[in-house]
């Protein structure tokens, strides 16, 4: 659903771009309104945003080039400029805080974020509590109880400061009988 990028070929057009083109929408923008992964609700709107599903401002941030992209490829890569995790007891924990320093691939096909692995441990280290994954898994399991704790984890984007829940950021699977951290390596190192 990703607007036409420099760089990315396709022998079909986009349907951000067939809407806008046909007039049907006044922007090849687009925005998504996921919710959690027990919400039966949510939504895509075409063509703009729905300011009622946010709250604070928005800040435009530049896609990384394919020729700077990790992956080599134009995507919709941009800098992840810093992580805090806000614990229940008012501590903070600074995972890193580097304006333009890791690249992240915004995908609103994962269920968990993936980060390299040198920023995954110091996450790690704000839940002591994890216990490392089970076979078959790559999710390190925390105790459901943290869930429910007030803290929550902080994702900077240049000026803008994503503060995610902690319900929100431990994926909670009753069917399983458990609760995972929402967050994996990248697979690098």
């Amino acid at each position: 659903a990703g607007p036409s990028l420099n760089g990315w070929d396709s022998a079909y057009p986009y349907v951000i771009d067939n809407l806008a083109t046909q007039g049907f929408t006044n922007s090849r923008a687009f925005s998504l309104d996921i919710r959690s992964i027990e919400s039966n609700r949510g939504s895509v709107v075409f063509g703009g945003i729905d300011t009622k599903k946010f709250s604070g401002h928005l800040e435009k941030r530049p896609i990384i080039p394919a020729a700077q992209s990790p992956d080599g490829q134009t995507r919709y890569w941009v800098y992840l400029d810093g992580i805090t995790v806000s614990k229940p007891d008012g501590t903070n924990v600074t995972v890193f805080d580097k304006p333009n320093s890791q690249p992240v691939l915004l995908d609103s096909g994962y269920t968990v974020s993936a980060l390299p692995k040198e920023i995954f441990n110091e996450i790690l280290k704000a839940f002591p509590e994890a216990t490392p994954p089970q076979s078959g898994s790559d999710l390190y399991q925390v105790p459901c109880d943290i869930g429910k704790s007030k803290g929550h984890v902080n994702f900077k984007f240049g000026e803008t400061l994503i503060n995610v829940p902690y319900n929100d950021f431990i994926w909670q699977q009753p069917q399983n009988n458990l609760c995972v951290l929402g967050v994996t390596t990248d697979g690098g190192e």
